[in-house]
């Protein structure tokens, strides 16, 4: 799922999210977090990231919104969602998306490489 290419990847996270940034570090990828989504799409227009991923346990981000602009930049970027809404409707939209993922929680990183 990752791109091996690049043990860069983003996280936008709404907290600081040391356990996700923490685990990744762990298996070898290097985490960078961005606390706005534009923040987060300024990155994505200047870097390369293996994967990206958006912490939705704390935050009001809006996933899908996110997810289209980050089409606009990279169409083949993997998208992790970690702990999506519990709405079956929102996650049934959200899988249709290309290359989007869904963590059901934290303990699921290790599981996803």
């Amino acid at each position: 799922m990752i791109d091996s290419s690049s043990r860069k990847v983003l996280i936008l996270s709404a907290t600081d999210c040391k356990d996700v940034a923490d685990q990744l570090f762990a298996l070898g990828y290097y985490p960078s977090v961005r606390k706005d989504m534009q923040a987060a799409l300024d990155a994505i227009r200047h870097h390369r990231y293996g994967a990206l991923f958006l912490d939705l346990r704390h935050s009001k981000i809006d996933a899908l919104e996110f997810i289209l602009n980050v089409r606009d930049i990279d169409q083949q970027a993997d998208i992790i969602l970690i702990n999506s809404s519990p709405k079956k409707s929102e996650q049934e939209l959200l899988c249709k998306q290309d290359k989007v993922y869904l963590l059901s929680n934290l303990d699921s990183i290790q599981h996803w490489q």
